[in-house]
C-alpha cells in the first residue's frame, strides 16, 4: 500500500508552516493558467529565509535558474554524486548524504518527484519530498536562488558570481540547490541547516534506520558489515580522526561512503573503501590514492571494475586497514521496506510509535530508578529468531527526537537520550506500569548510555525471543520532547505501549476516598440541597443554580466547571439537572474533592501533576500516559501544578470521554463509528 504524501502545514502532517498550506499541482497550475511565475510567500527571496540568529545584510542577488542559464535543467544525464558540492553553508553531513542518496535513481525521485522540470508546464515552482517521524511531507519552493554578487556590470549573467550554497559542477544543473532550499524551507531558515549529523539526513530521504559505528567499538567483522550494508542499498558516511589532516582529511567534516570493494587483483585479495568529500576537492594521499604508484600495477580491467578515475573530484579510494585507522565514526542508514527496492537485498520489518516526555507526568530522566520507571513503556514481543541459525533475534532499536532543528530559532537543542531494555517474565501478571520496585526486579539487558545530544540514538541488538520493556529517557528528569521509537527486524516484532487501559469503573474507588467523603456529608443531604436550590428554577437546577448551591460547601467551582457538571450528567439535554441526575453528581463532587484534598499533601490548594495518574486511579480511572500528557498540556499551569478547578475539568473531561464512547459500544469491543453530526453534537455539549 503506497504511503500517504503530506503537504507541508497540513493536518496531521507533525508539520507546522509559515503560511497556508500549497498544494504544488494546483499552485502550478494556476500559475500557468495567469502566465506568472510562483513567489513563495511562506520562504520568501531574502534574510528571514537566510538567517535566524542575527540581522545580516547581504550583498545576494536571487535569481531564477532562466535568469542565469540559457538551458537550465533538474537533472543533467540524471542524477549523480558528484553534482553535490557544498557552498558556504556548514552543511557537510547534508551534502554527504545527499552524494548517497544520488548513487539511488529510484532513492532520488521518492525525494525530486518527476514530474517537473524547465519546460513543460514550467511557473518557477518545484516540489520536493522529505520523511519527517513516520510521514513523508511535499515541500513547494518557488526557484529564486541566492547568487553571489561581483562588479555591477550590465549583464546579469556577467555580474552574478556562484551560488551561494549547493552546486553542481555543471551550471545549466539545479537539482541539488533546489532541493537544499526545499530541506532548508522545511526547517525554517539555510542557517538551521548548520551543523548536524549525516544519518539526520540519511533519514530524512529514505525513512530508513541508521547504525551509528564508533571508532573504539568496531566488530571484527566490521568489513563484511559494510559491504552488507552496501548490498542492501544502504546509505552511509563517516567522519575522520584530527591527527589525519596532514594526509588530506579534514577532521569533524562528513563523507560519504561510496562504495565498499573486495578486490581480486589476481595474487590477492585487497579490502577497498571509497570515500567522496562534499567539498568535491582535498583528498586521501595515503594509500590508494589516485596518485599511488599501485594503481600503475593493476591490471585495466581491475581499474574499470571498480570505477577507478584519476582527477581531482574529491572521491579517493583508502584500504580498508587504513580506513579503520584513522575514522571516528561510521553512520549506516538501513533502508525501510517502502524504499528498499533494490534487487536481491533482503526486505526487513518495521513497527514505530510516537511518545512524549512531559514535565510533571513522563520526563523522569534516567536515575534513579524510581525516576527512570516515570518514563513512557514498551513492550517488544520477539517470537520468531533469525534465519541465521543463531536462535536470537537482531534488532535495530532507533529513538529519534521530533521537531528540534526547526525550532532552533527558539533556542531548542537535541537533548541527550537514551533507552533501557529488560526482558520481562510473565508480562501478563506484571502491574502497568512498572514503578521502580518493579522494574529493580528485571535485569536491564542494554542500556545505551546518554553520551551526546543527537537527534537519533540507534543501536544493534542481538536477543532472545521472548519479551522486553524497552524505556525511552532523557539523561536528566524534567526534559520535555516528542520522539519516534522504532524497532527494525528481520522476521518482525510485536510493539505495543506498556500501559494501562483507559476505563473508568465506580466500583474501584479507593475505600479512603468513599469513607472519608460519606463523613463529611451524609447521603440523604442531597436531596434537601436539590430542593433548596431547584425551587428558584423550575424544579431542576440550572448551572448557575448548581453554582450557588456548590459555593456554599466548596471553593473552586467556577463557571466553566459548573457548566461542564451540567453537560455531564444532563442526559436529555435539556441544560438542567434532574434530581436523579444530580444525586449520582453530588456522590462524584464528593469523591473527587476528598481525592483532591487527600493528594494536596502540602495543603497548598494544587495538586502535583505527578500524582495525577495516582489521583485518577483512586476514583476508578484507569488511564495510560499519553492521556496524562494531554491532560497535563490544557489544564496544568506550566509549572506541574493543578488547581481544584483544573482537576475538576480534567476529571469531567475524561469521564465524558468515556461514557461518550461506551455509549456507542455497548458490547465493550474497543471501537465503534460516530456520524460527523453525532462527534460535532458530543463534542461542543461536554
Amino acid at each position: 500500500m503506497e504511503q500517504k504524501i503530506y503537504l507541508f502545514g497540513e493536518r496531521g502532517s507533525g508539520t507546522v508552516s509559515n503560511g497556508d498550506v500549497q498544494d504544488f499541482y494546483k499552485l502550478r497550475e494556476d500559475c500557468v493558467r495567469k502566465n506568472v511565475l510562483f513567489e513563495d510567500p511562506n520562504f520568501p527571496a531574502d534574510e528571514t529565509s537566510l538567517f535566524y540568529s542575527k540581522d545580516k545584510v547581504t550583498s545576494y542577488k536571487w535569481l531564477r535558474p532562466k535568469e542565469v542559464s540559457s538551458n537550465p535543467l533538474l537533472f543533467v544525464d540524471g542524477a549523480s554524486r558528484f553534482d553535490v558540492i557544498q557552498g558556504s553553508l556548514g552543511n557537510c553531513w547534508f551534502a554527504a548524504a545527499l552524494a548517497g542518496l544520488a548513487r539511488y535513481k529510484h532513492l532520488v525521485y521518492q525525494v525530486v518527484p518527476n514530474d517537473q522540470s524547465f519546460d513543460d508546464n514550467y511557473a518557477g515552482i518545484f516540489h520536493f519530498r522529505f520523511w519527517q517521524y513516520g510521514k513523508w511531507i511535499d515541500i513547494v519552493i518557488d526557484d529564486r536562488l541566492p547568487f553571489k554578487a561581483v562588479s555591477p556590470i550590465k549583464s546579469i549573467v556577467e555580474s552574478i558570481g556562484d551560488l551561494v550554497f549547493f552546486k553542481s559542477p555543471d551550471k545549466d544543473e539545479f537539482w541539488t540547490a533546489l532541493l537544499e532550499k526545499a530541506y532548508a524551507k522545511l526547517h525554517g531558515s539555510y542557517e538551521a541547516l548548520e551543523r548536524g549529523n549525516s544519518l539526520e539526513a540519511m533519514q530524512d530521504f529514505t525513512g530508513g534506520i541508521s547504525e551509528e559505528f564508533i571508532a573504539d567499538l568496531i566488530p571484527e567483522n566490521f568489513f563484511e558489515v559494510l559491504l552488507t550494508a552496501k548490498q542492501r542499498c544502504s546509505l552511509m558516511a563517516c567522519c575522520f580522526h584530527e591527527d589525519f589532516q596532514a594526509r588530506g582529511l579534514e577532521p569533524a567534516h562528513a563523507y560519504s561512503i561510496t562504495d565498499i570493494k573486495l578486490l581480486d587483483t589476481g595474487t590477492t585479495s585487497i579490502e577497498l573503501i571509497r570515500i567522496r568529500n562534499p567539498w568535491g576537492r582535498k583528498e586521501w594521499t595515503g594509500n590508494f590514492c589516485d596518485q599511488d604508484s599501485i594503481w600503475v600495477k593493476l591490471p585495466q580491467s581491475v581499474k574499470d571494475e571498480i570505477e577507478f578515475q584519476e582527477k581531482i573530484d574529491g572521491e579517493f579510494w583508502m584500504e580498508f586497514s587504513d580506513f579503520k585507522n584513522v575514522f571516528t565514526f561510521v553512520v549506516v542508514c538501513n533502508l525501510t521496506p517502502e524504499s528498499l527496492t533494490c534487487s536481491g537485498s533482503k526486505n526487513w520489518k518495521l513497527q514505530m510509535l510516537e511518545g512524549q516526555w512531559v514535565n510533571g507526568t513522563t520526563a523522569g530522566g534516567s536515575k534513579p530508578i524510581e525516576n527512570l520507571a516515570k518514563n513512557p513503556q514498551y513492550l517488544v514481543t520477539l517470537e520468531q529468531p533469525d534465519s541465521n541459525g543463531s536462535g536470537t533475534c537482531s534488532i535495530i532499536v532507533s529513538l529519534m527526537q521530533r521537531n528540534r532543528r526547526s525550532q532552533r530559532h527558539k533556542g531548542l537543542q537535541n537533548l541527550t537520550i537514551g533507552y533501557d531494555v529488560r526482558r520481562i517474565h510473565n508480562a501478563v501478571s506484571v502491574p502497568k506500569p512498572m514503578n521502580g520496585s518493579t522494574l529493580t526486579t528485571f535485569r536491564s539487558r542494554f542500556r545505551n548510555p546518554p553520551l551526546a545530544p543527537i537527534r537519533d540514538l540507534s543501536c544493534r541488538l542481538s536477543l532472545k525471543p521472548v519479551t522486553y520493556c524497552i524505556i525511552p529517557f532523557t539523561a536528566e528528569p524534567e526534559q520535555e520532547g516528542e520522539y519516534l521509537l522504532r524497532i527494525f527486524s528481520e522476521n518482525g516484532v510485536k510493539l505495543e505501549y506498556f500501559d494501562q487501559e483507559i476505563s473508568y469503573n465506580d466500583e474501584d474507588i479507593d475505600n479512603r476516598i468513599t469513607v472519608h467523603a460519606e463523613n463529611e456529608i451524609v447521603s440523604d443531604e442531597s436531596f434537601h440541597l436539590f430542593s433548596k436550590y431547584a425551587r428558584e428554577g423550575d424544579g431542576e437546577l440550572n448551572w448557575v443554580l448548581l453554582q450557588k448551591l456548590l459555593t456554599d460547601f466548596y471553593s473552586g467551582f467556577t463557571k466553566e466547571v459548573c457548566r461542564s457538571l451540567v453537560a455531564m450528567m444532563d442526559i436529555d439535554r435539556s441544560g438542567k439537572l434532574s434530581l436523579a441526575e444530580f444525586r449520582v453528581l453530588w456522590k462524584d463532587i464528593q469523591n473527587w474533592q476528598t481525592t483532591f484534598k487527600l493528594n494536596d499533601i502540602d495543603n497548598s490548594g494544587n495538586l502535583d501533576t505527578s500524582e495525577l495518574r495516582n489521583a485518577l486511579k483512586s476514583i476508578g480511572f484507569g488511564t495510560n500516559f499519553n492521556i496524562l500528557n494531554l491532560l497535563v498540556r490544557r489544564y496544568s499551569d506550566g509549572n506541574g501544578k493543578l488547581a481544584l478547578d483544573d482537576f475538576l475539568l480534567s476529571v469531567i473531561k475524561l469521564k465524558t470521554a468515556i461514557e461518550t464512547f461506551k455509549s456507542k459500544d455497548p458490547g465493550y469491543t474497543g471501537s465503534t463509528s460516530f456520524t460527523l453530526d453525532e462527534w460535532t453534537e458530543r463534542c461542543i455539549y461536554s
